[in-house]
């Protein structure tokens, strides 16, 4: 992470609702605000012990915690099972919190259940994040206040069923951003006031679904805009005053 220097200390620690981690993720900034350095501690919980809780099957409520190297296609190759399973997560939140890995983090062919699946305020530091053919059967879908700071953003050929799918206020920095071929059952969306930063944004083919769809106040950047094909089944689509930087629009 450019931003900020990693310490894992052999302190406990214990989050705001009570949950307890044997060790501390020490986040500080490489850049000093009147001559002090930010510091972020957070309960560290390693991949591998999530992958227990997902083999376990039990619900994953986390807030306020450090996770590296999340992968569940390595998850997949650890159990031996076809590159392509889908791997059930059941109440899978991830709130005000750092996924950070070296390489992809992966949540393929994931299939969220249960009343929610949220990431709100949650920074993703990685090549690239992956939810391609991704299952949302939650009720609600949120990546509300989420970072993205990866170079490339992959949601393709993902389905959402529930009532809200939302990216308010999310950040994406520059690189591609990757819709193709979502479908969305009957969700609505919310992209309001998201950063998606420069690069190119691809909706091709997406289906809207029968939910209201805001892209309000939404901030593209430099590079393609393409929702070539894209299909909006509900009553009420708003683009109202986006900025759409340069690059190919395409409707």
């Amino acid at each position: 992470m450019q931003d900020f220097q990693l310490s894992i200390i052999d302190e406990p620690y214990t989050t705001s609702d009570g949950n307890g981690y044997r060790q501390t993720a020490l986040l500080r900034s490489n850049e000093k605000h009147h001559n002090a350095r930010k510091e972020i501690r957070l309960g560290y919980i390693s991949a591998i012990e999530l992958y227990r809780l997902i083999k376990e099957e039990k619900p994953i409520k986390l807030d306020s915690v450090f996770i590296d190297d999340f992968d569940l296609h390595q998850y997949r190759i650890n159990e031996k099972l076809d590159i392509k399973k889908g791997i059930v997560l059941h109440d899978f939140t991830v709130t005000n919190s750092f996924l950070v890995s070296s390489s992809d983090i992966d949540f393929t062919y994931a299939v969220f259940e249960g009343a929610e699946a949220c990431f709100d305020n949650t920074v993703f530091v990685a090549p690239k994040i992956n939810f391609a053919n991704a299952h949302f059967r939650t009720e609600n879908v949120s990546f509300s206040y989420c970072h993205f700071k990866v170079q490339r953003t992959d949601f393709s050929y993902s389905f959402f069923k529930g009532n809200s799918l939302s990216f308010k206020n999310a950040v994406f920095i520059d690189g591609v951003k990757d819709f193709r071929y979502i479908d969305v059952e009957k969700a609505n969306i919310n992209f309001v006031n998201t950063d998606f930063g420069h690069g190119d944004v691809f909706f091709i083919n997406a289906q809207f679904g029968t939910g209201d769809v805001s892209f309000k106040v939404a901030t593209f950047g430099d590079g393609a805009k393409d929702f070539h094909y894209a299909r909006f089944f509900g009553s009420d689509v708003s683009f109202e005053r986006c900025r759409f930087g340069n690059g190919l629009i395409d409707f």
